[in-house]
């Protein structure tokens, strides 16, 4: 059958589910639930708190129970997923309200993740659990956006963006600060959230917050001028598809990507138990075909390999990405970045060149990642 309405308890898309082809409501806006019903639970409950066990309601379980045509969809298109446990949640969930594994549909942020979670299905001999996926991340870059600035020339060895203050990103911009390297780069720093508009670090603050070490004159007097606007300009930094995005990647040799988690232990939840992160911040210097290094997870590069990509092993010294402790991995990338600061002219077009092929496939994957389709349940589903 195909359902005419998409019921949560936000009656929220979020950034998810753009692909509905019907509209998604409100449950308060239920008037009956004697008929097939589609619910939805995605990151968009979760963030006002909704856990999945009370993604819906007793009665709506007990629906999904009732009527083999309804369904259920669980979406996390945004971040990572700590498969093992929602396999356990959905594998109680199913028992608890005799609910059929075919009547749920779940959409994951990417291929390998997709894949890991069903084997975790397969290990609670959960065959019949649907799952796709969909990056929203590839799908949101405009390549349109991307290739108007494509034929400017670089006027700095890197580009690197930081919009949101967090501790481990000040530090790496400290280290820069420090070796003096900034001066080849095309960045911004700032110490807002731009989820929030809130200032949360101001300037005497992030000074008392800093390790001993970083109490230099060069850190210093870097610090004092916090925030740092692309090329001193100000923007609207809080747009993570900008123009100037695009345009700063471009006027630059490489790009260094500062991924949204770095340092997995200083988060509240278990980040031990997911992936690396991997999101638009690394897909933006590949639609640009620009080489790029990771500021990110450990295996964040690894990570980007199992997605289909390519990365520059052999051409750049990527052993950082390997390192456990934070800060080796840091001082690691810091020192890969020296070493290509360094680099003259016809070193650096050399360097490039040689890169050329491993640019040229990557950006080819983006395109077909972009193209990507719907597997045969969900088109079957005939609401996706």
């Amino acid at each position: 059958m195909t359902h005419k309405e998409i019921y949560s308890k936000t009656g929220s898309l979020g950034a998810n589910l753009r692909g509905f082809r019907v509209p998604l409501k409100s449950l308060d806006t239920l008037k009956s639930t004697n008929r097939p019903l589609a619910f939805s639970y995605e990151f968009r409950d979760c963030t006002f708190g909704i856990e999945l066990e009370n993604a819906i309601d007793k009665e709506h379980w007990k629906n999904l129970s009732k009527y083999p045509q309804s369904i259920f969809i669980y979406s996390n298109c945004n971040e990572p997923t700590d498969c093992k446990d929602i396999a356990k949640r959905f594998k109680n969930i199913l028992q608890l309200y005799n609910i059929r594994q075919t009547q749920i549909y779940i959409i994951l942020t990417d291929s390998v993740q997709a894949a890991n979670l069903q084997n975790e299905f397969y290990n609670l001999h959960m065959f019949d659990i649907h799952i796709d996926y969909k990056t929203v991340s590839v799908l949101d870059i405009n390549l349109n956006d991307v290739n108007r600035h494509a034929n400017i020339q670089p006027t700095k060895q890197f580009s690197i963006m930081s919009r949101r203050y967090v501790k481990d990103r000040l530090f790496l911009f400290c280290e820069l600060a420090e070796k003096k390297l900034l001066n080849n780069f095309h960045y911004s720093f700032h110490n807002d959230d731009p989820y929030k508009r809130i200032t949360i670090a101001p300037i005497n603050e992030i000074k008392e917050s800093l390790p001993l070490k970083y109490n230099t004159p060069a850190i210093t007097q870097w610090i004092d001028n916090i925030p740092y606007f692309i090329n001193n300009e100000y923007d609207d930094y809080g747009e993570q598809y900008s123009d100037k995005i695009y345009k700063t990647i471009h006027q630059s040799n490489f790009h260094i990507t500062i991924e949204t988690i770095f340092n997995e232990g200083i988060y509240s939840f278990n980040a031990s138990n997911i992936a690396p992160w991997i999101t638009e911040k690394t897909y933006k210097p590949i639609a640009c075909k620009k080489i790029f290094l990771c500021y990110g997870m450990k295996g964040s590069l690894e990570f980007i390999r199992q997605l289909g990509f390519k990365t520059f092993d052999g051409i750049i010294d990527e052993t950082y990405d390997t390192i456990d402790n934070p800060e080796d991995r840091r001082n690691a990338l810091v020192l890969e970045i020296e070493r290509l600061s360094n680099l003259n002219e016809d070193e650096t077009i050399q360097l490039i060149d040689s890169a050329a092929s491993i640019i040229e496939y990557n950006f080819i994957e983006f395109e077909r990642q972009k193209e990507k389709k719907w597997s045969k349940h969900f088109k079957r589903a005939k609401i996706f």
